[in-house]
């Protein structure tokens, strides 16, 4: 009994583990710059406080890709 509740324990700390993992890999990088084919000219996005994005390009091809 008491070695099925330690296998129990480790399994859902691994799990835990795990699915924080995978929460956080999947969020957008927002630091840093990144580069993307077929932009015709630099664009910049901002988030703000809320990690609402605010995207400023200079086509709207340009704005739709970022």
């Amino acid at each position: 009994m008491k070695r099925s509740l330690s296998v129990l324990a480790v399994l859902i700390a691994v799990a835990a583990a795990g699915g924080y993992w995978y929460v956080h890999s999947k969020q957008p990088q927002r630091d840093g710059e990144l580069s993307l084919r077929g932009l015709q000219a630099p664009v910049n996005v901002r988030y703000d406080e809320r990690g609402v994005p605010h995207i400023q390009a200079q086509s709207e091809a340009d704005l739709y890709r970022a």
